[in-house]
């Protein structure tokens, strides 16, 4: 959408969708690299935005659109320490399962060459995205849908 606004020519939905699909991958590598021990590490350390924080980057993100995703998420906006804290022990009581599912998710490097060879572009660069752009879709795309995903984790845990 922000590449019609602008004007740019438009990118075929699975171009992008490989793309991302690359990205989150890249996520999940990372996750697989945590121990029990570095994540507890990193709840301890976290810090929750507030809203108003968590709403002017939607709002930088996403423009027109943003105060639709901001009704949409507000679960996750209008979160309180309470529960901050019990997500917090939910991921690391749930640990052992949030790496059997990343061990499932194919390394990124093997995704980009899967793509690389039937022709698919495997960067946002590829796809005529900027650095600041891509930073701001992957800073912002857990907004996309309203679901606990890997992009979620790990803003939560701080390792963006």
């Amino acid at each position: 959408m922000k590449l019609l606004r602008e004007g740019r020519p438009a990118i075929l939905h699975g171009a992008k969708v490989g793309v991302a699909t690359v990205l989150v991958a890249g996520l999940y590598d990372r996750v697989r690299q945590l121990s029990r021990a570095q994540i507890s590490d990193l709840l301890e350390a976290t810090t929750w935005p507030t809203q108003d924080e968590e709403a002017a980057r939607m709002r930088a993100a996403y423009g027109d659109l943003a105060d639709d995703i901001i009704a949409e998420h507000k679960a996750f906006l209008h979160v309180s320490s309470t529960q901050v804290e019990t997500l917090k022990h939910k991921i690391l009581d749930n640990w052992d399962e949030i790496q059997a599912i990343a061990a499932q998710v194919p390394p990124a490097r093997a995704v980009a060459d899967l793509l690389r060879r039937v022709g698919g572009p495997t960067t946002a660069a590829e796809l005529g995205f900027d650095e600041e752009e891509r930073d701001l879709a992957i800073a912002n795309g857990h907004y996309l849908r309203d679901r606990f995903t890997v992009r979620k984790l790990v803003k939560v845990l701080g390792i963006e």
